[in-house]
């Protein structure tokens, strides 16, 4: 079976794209170290047909961490971030 999973995820880049969005709602992962997930993410999100993805993806963290910053405790968690970014999107017509 592990050379089944090798072979799913050696010749794609689901792992490196399953990473991006992993660190991107991490909150605990600083600002700074996510360019180059966001890059990927927004690889893989533009590709997708998602326009603007990468300004979105930005403006996402720069929100995410000025909460953090601030220190907002409502964001404990990858789901907490998630969750903020559900609940602003349907407010808006883009992330923000």
């Amino acid at each position: 079976m592990i050379g089944t999973i090798h072979d799913r995820f050696v010749d794609n880049d689901d792992a490196a794209i399953l990473t991006a969005l992993s660190n991107i709602f991490n909150p605990t992962v600083r600002k700074d170290d996510k360019v180059s997930d966001v890059e990927v993410a927004a690889e893989y999100l533009c590709s997708l047909g998602f326009e603007s993805c990468r300004e979105d993806l930005s403006l996402f963290l720069g929100y995410l961490h000025s909460l953090v910053d601030s220190g907002n405790r409502t964001i404990r968690g990858s789901r907490d971030a998630a969750n903020i970014a559900m609940k602003k999107q349907k407010r808006s017509v883009g992330f923000y």
